[in-house]
């Protein structure tokens, strides 16, 4: 696996839109994590697409080199270049209020940002008011030459001077290496507004040695022993987290964005790191391990479910819900029969309380342009001609980076230990959901544990009475093994799992459908009837003896486990009969590993720090200073303005107090050139931000003036 690093420096100021705007201040703003700039990966990838094929129409690079770098719609296995956001990599000190050339520069972009989210000062908006700008532009009437009515807009742009980073991962060859190195190179614009004086950057590729490891890969944690206690013909239980390391989107089988990792994701990755490892290709259908461990079920990939702290949450059975006039309080429905409404989110029971949680999603937008790249924007159903690709907006819906997901593989310890060796040798990361090879679905595995399986944590928990609900969807078994049609017998069907008759039996059931798609045959798969996860059963045994939790949670229910189907959850009868309090999950993520400003930049997060407290200072010192001068004697409000948009124009670079001096000395009335250089005479010296505070002061301080006036 080769890795590149693009540079991309901003030569002016860069708008990349995300859809998003702040009413009355920003009509449009730019792609931001916690008030840091950055540059999405798609928005890259397009613009790496456009690069490289005006280099295939005038011959630079050969056509078929487009497919080998960027992939296309409809292959069999991904293909082409893996790019990462571009974050911030270096700012102008200008930007800090410092009046002097050079830059601050980030050596480990996750630990700068974790820093500064645990400094109390620098929250989002100060961080976005560092790192961004308010550019505001109007439309002019052609007939009249003055403004069109309602035609103003502001824009937030990162400032020019900036220089982001991102990474790019592929198998490529000397060739697509050169050629990859083109399209950076024919890289020049990027974001809204090219044409207007926006978005110019140069782009540089460097290659990333093979010895230098990624900060964000965690110490390898797998050691070849790890299974040795155990023979390789014993089934056993690994229990895995898996964190988001960006946005992930998973579609369930009905097409709802899920609130979980499908067990199918998973063996799906898992199986392509196998593909890749033992060099199968086409033919691995025809590998005895292959068709063990990933067509007949071999390994049991469990769904992975939101985990918060030491809190483990999952599916809420349908016969718990609250009150509809009192959702404090939780119930049982075959207990009570109030007025109720169903819980939403996942839940985690203790002692008689019931914490909820809702997996963290967000929305993202991205713009497809038509195929005629004479045509800059999406023409959607507006297109006369609709035979070609006439581009569209649409969007995502997506897991957000950051939240942990846990669960369990249940199989034999030789085939698990070779899954183990396939993550170890891909640095336990994996890619997950739609739209991988550009800013979605970059994830990491991390081995918690392995038991034998049937170890349950709770081996004590014993009973005959149990509830009994499906964390994961079930497709249930017929008496000849295939799939299940007929929702009349489900009490048969758990007998038969469970192994024991029901004396009581009670249901709450709803359906949905098992399908997905398979990429070798490039069609959907089949699809099931299913029960959906959270349906639920109430169950007392006939038996003499009591069941053991372990006993009984250790099963998958029906077929497709090996896709994480069929998983259950029980509680015994007695903890979920009489109900309790609802208390809403505000636990946070894992505690960020403490770092300081020397460990992941130069001095730019001490530098935002002492920038901050600067920022205070200078408002008050600047109150003072204009307090020395006489109201009356002030220049009018229309002329401090304009010495703001000078002052911004100049982006704090040093000499900003020189030009603002220079273009005062040039009004002709003198009268009002006195005034003007009197009022900017106290900022000689002082810095970019005590300047910006002065003259907001003495505009509002003259618009207080002229309202008496009046």
């Amino acid at each position: 696996m080769k890795r590149w690093d693009l540079k991309i420096v901003l030569k002016s100021d860069l708008c990349t839109a995300t859809g998003e705007n702040v009413p009355g201040i920003t009509n449009v703003k730019t792609a931001l994590e916690y008030g840091i700039p950055y540059v999405p990966a798609k928005r890259i990838k397009g613009c790496l697409v456009e690069a490289g094929r005006e280099m295939a129409d005038n011959g630079i690079i050969e056509e078929g080199m487009m497919r080998q770098l960027f992939g296309a719609p409809g292959l069999e296995y991904e293909r082409g270049v893996y790019i990462q956001d571009a974050h911030l990599y270096s700012a102008p000190k200008h930007l800090f209020g410092l009046n002097e050339e050079g830059s601050f520069t980030i050596k480990d972009y996750e630990q700068f940002r974790k820093a500064a989210e645990s400094c109390p000062e620098l929250d989002d908006s100060f961080l976005e008011e560092v790192f961004t700008r308010r550019r505001a532009r109007t439309a002019i009437d052609a007939e009249l030459g003055s403004a069109q009515a309602h035609s103003l807009r502001t824009v937030q742009t990162v400032p020019a001077g900036i220089v982001l980073k991102a990474r790019l991962e592929g198998e490529l060859s000397d060739e697509g290496g050169r050629a990859l190195e083109l399209c950076a190179k024919g890289l020049r614009h990027m974001g809204l507004g090219i044409t207007r004086g926006f978005g110019e950057v140069r782009c540089s590729l460097e290659m990333v040695s093979s010895g230098k490891r990624d900060c964000a890969v965690p110490v390898n944690q797998y050691k070849r022993g790890l299974l040795e206690e155990f023979s390789p013909e014993e089934e056993v239980e690994l229990a895995y987290e898996i964190r988001l390391d960006s946005p992930v989107i998973v579609e369930g089988d009905t097409g709802v964005h899920m609130d979980c990792l499908p067990g199918a994701a998973v063996l799906g990755a898992l199986a392509g790191m196998y593909i890749r490892k033992y060099s199968l290709g086409a033919n691995a259908h025809e590998d005895e391990n292959f068709r063990r461990i990933f067509l007949r079920d071999g390994v049991q990939f469990g769904y992975g479910f939101l985990k918060k702290g030491d809190k483990q949450y999952i599916p809420c059975p349908k016969a718990l819900a609250v009150k509809k006039d009192d959702q404090s309080e939780w119930f049982n429905i075959w207990c009570e029969n109030p007025r109720r409404k169903d819980i939403s989110g996942q839940i985690f029971l203790e002692d008689n309380e019931l914490h909820v949680a809702v997996p963290q999603k967000e929305i993202h937008f991205h713009h497809a342009r038509p195929a005629d790249r004479g045509i800059a924007h999406a023409l959607n159903d507006r297109a006369e001609d609709t035979t070609h690709q006439t581009g569209q907006f649409f969007e995502y819906i997506a897991l957000s980076k950051g939240q942990v997901f846990a669960g369990t593989w249940k199989g034999r310890a030789k085939d698990i230990e070779k899954l183990a060796e396939c993550l170890a040798d891909n640095a336990w990361r994996l890619r997950l959901g739609r739209s991988k090879t550009a800013e979605y679905g970059e994830c990491t595995f991390c081995i918690k544990g392995v038991k034998r399986s049937g170890q349950g944590k709770s081996p004590a928990v014993t009973g005959k009475e149990w509830l009994v609900w499906l964390v994961s969807p079930m497709v249930l078994e017929d008496e000849n093994g295939g799939p299940f049609f007929e929702w009349s017998s489900i009490k048969e069907q758990a007998e038969k799992i469970m192994g024991y008759p029901a004396k009581e039996f009670k249901s709450a059931c709803s359906y949905t459908v098992v399908n997905g798609y398979n990429s070798k045959w490039r069609m959907p798969s089949i699809s099931y009837p299913a029960l959906a996860a959270g349906s639920a059963f109430y169950i007392t045994l006939d038996t003499d003896e009591d069941i053991r939790i372990s006993e009984l949670e250790g099963k998958r229910w029906g077929l497709m486990t090996g896709k994480g189907c069929g998983q259950i959850k029980l509680e015994p009868w007695s903890r979920v009969d009489k109900g309790g309090n609802i208390c809403n999950s505000d636990e946070g993520h894992p505690p960020a590993p403490e770092t300081s400003g020397n460990e992941s930049d130069d001095g730019m997060l001490a530098q935002l720090c002492s920038y901050y407290e600067e920022k205070t200072k200078c408002e008050n010192l600047s109150l003072d200073k204009l307090d020395t001068i006489k109201r009356e004697e002030l220049p009018p409000s229309s002329s401090i303005e304009l010495l703001l948009q000078i002052l911004r124009s100049q982006n704090g670079e040093p000499g900003f107090y020189e030009e603002i001096k220079l273009q005062a000395e040039k009004i002709a009335k003198e009268s009002k050139k006195k005034r003007v250089l009197e009022l900017i005479a106290p900022c000689q010296g002082e810095s970019y931000e005590f300047m910006k505070h002065y003259l907001e002061n003495a505009k509002w301080k003259v618009r207080s003036r002229d309202k008496d006036e009046d």
